[in-house]
């Protein structure tokens, strides 16, 4: 009778008799029987984890790619995903509490750290096709997948040259500076509705390269006799005193 023992997986098999140590979960309920052992288990019994990842692609694109939780765990899955535990059995036991999400490549910090509900985030809806089991993978980790975009994609993706986590997503940080109209004066007391919400709509969303048309949030007394407004008028005021 030959028997393969695997330590490191803690448990002992009959190949003989295709007896395994206890029932496998429902996630993998399909590989139970002897022809299935193989799946997993190489010839010495071991558990050899590239037989994990030829199943787990989307496992294996980020250990190859060095991002997220799993980077530099690629071997010895069974440490933390134990089977043959019973067929309600969990194989993600992630404790919330102690768990450190700056291992993902993704810290939580300022108005993140205080979401407190992992499945905020972490929603069924957004994270990747996989059935029977759960994940808590992301499909989509942009910021437009938790945060409603007022832009309408107008704007680059990368939220974080106006945003940041220290202060809500609802309070960007922009320098105007880096655009065709600096903001001085008076203007650069102002928050950014003050002027963008008098814009038409087909402007509103859209980045601004032609605001010298002072009177799209100025009124002006002049009707169209004046051409340029900065003639008599400037940030620091917009009335004039003398003339």
């Amino acid at each position: 009778m030959l028997s393969l023992v695997l330590v490191s997986g803690g448990w002992l098999q009959d190949s003989d008799k295709g007896e395994a140590p206890g029932p496998l979960s429902r996630f993998h309920a399909e590989l139970s029987g002897p022809d299935g052992c193989k799946s997993c288990h190489s010839l010495d019994g071991e558990v050899d984890h590239k037989r994990c990842l030829a199943c787990h692609t989307e496992m294996s694109r980020r250990i190859r790619d060095a991002r997220g939780f799993h980077q530099d765990k690629d071997e010895f899955c069974f440490a933390c995903h134990a089977e043959h535990q019973g067929v309600d059995s969990e194989l993600i036991e992630l404790n919330p509490d102690s768990f450190d999400h700056e291992e993902t490549g993704f810290p939580l910090l300022g108005f993140h750290a205080r979401v407190g509900d992992c499945r905020r985030c972490h929603s069924p809806s957004n994270a990747i096709s996989r059935r029977p089991s759960r994940t808590f993978l992301l499909a989509d980790s942009r910021c437009s997948t938790c945060h409603t975009d007022p832009h309408n994609a107008s704007f680059s993706e990368d939220c974080t040259s106006c945003h940041n986590s220290e202060v809500s997503f609802g309070e960007a940080r922009f320098d105007h500076g880096s655009t065709r109209f600096p903001l001085t004066g008076a203007h650069n007391e102002l928050g950014c509705n003050n002027c963008h919400r008098l814009l038409p709509a087909s402007l509103r969303d859209v980045k601004i390269e032609t605001s010298d048309r002072c009177g799209l949030c100025h009124q002006s007394a002049h009707s169209d006799r004046m051409s340029l407004c900065t003639h008599c008028h400037t940030t620091e005021e917009w009335r004039v005193r003398a003339w």
